[in-house]
């Protein structure tokens, strides 16, 4: 049962690159790039405080706090290098220096982007998004039912297309974009991604990778994936205390 559930079970008997059970333990090498992502639950801040023990250097949020909360955090997390964007539904915070890129006003309230210039000297281009939910329904034989999923299937796939031609970069910068994509892994959505883009849990995901729910995960929906100048060396999701999905942490750098 657990293979059929997990998309990647190579994943399973990976060990960790890294002691992830010692709160806020790093990569020795420098050069390494910690992002968290995680679903708050409603704009819990609480939740998103959660990510603080990772030390992560790029914090996606979804369903994010207040933009005043995540200012008071960046500032308690990174003091002076804090940043923020905040977005309606999708926020980022990073160790160092962030600049807005505009999205196109339809799928501005489902994702944030922004050019990272971080406290280590990376520089990368930033995208958090929350596609669209999807809809939960029982009336299987209803083709009304079906219908609506296919709708709701459709908008995520044009969702994400509008985010990635606007974020994609003419700069040269890597491309890294993560959140909670409301889809699972394997979902043709993701179609939109490749060949320019990979699933970072796909290259070195570690134990049990899926998100939601909580307790009881069986999709992976929040995910992390990068462009082909980006490299991962780890990434697992982590159980968390205050919202509905589990968080995921990538170790990413650039391709030497």
């Amino acid at each position: 049962m657990l293979l059929l559930l997990a998309d990647h079970p190579i994943a399973l008997v990976r060990r960790p690159a890294y002691d992830r059970t010692e709160n806020g333990e790093r990569p020795a090498d420098a050069r390494v790039t910690r992002v968290v992502t995680l679903n708050c639950s409603t704009g819990d801040v609480r939740a998103a405080d959660e990510v603080a023990s990772f030390k992560p250097d790029i914090v996606l949020l979804q369903e994010s706090p207040g933009r005043e909360q995540l200012v008071q955090l960046a500032q308690q997390w990174y003091g002076d290098d804090g940043a923020v964007i905040w977005g309606r539904d999708a926020s980022i915070i990073a160790r160092g220096q962030l600049v807005p890129i505009e999205l196109p006003k339809a799928v501005a309230p489902n994702a944030t982007c922004a050019r990272a210039r971080l406290a280590s000297g990376a520089q990368l281009t930033v995208v958090c998004l929350r596609l669209a939910p999807a809809i939960v329904r029982l009336d299987l034989w209803s083709l009304d039912c079906w219908r609506q999923q296919m709708a709701n299937h459709r908008r995520r796939r044009l969702q994400l297309a509008a985010i990635v031609r606007s974020a994609r970069p003419s700069d040269g910068l890597p491309l890294l974009i993560g959140g909670d994509f409301n889809a699972p892994a394997g979902d043709s959505v993701f179609d939109v991604l490749r060949p320019a883009l990979h699933d970072a849990f796909a290259e070195a995901g570690r134990g049990w990778g899926n998100t939601i729910v909580n307790n009881w995960p069986f999709h992976r929906i929040d995910q992390v994936w990068l462009s082909t100048d980006l490299t991962a060396s780890q990434v697992f999701a982590v159980r968390t205390d205050r919202s509905d999905h589990r968080m995921v942490l990538c170790d990413c750098a650039t391709v030497r």
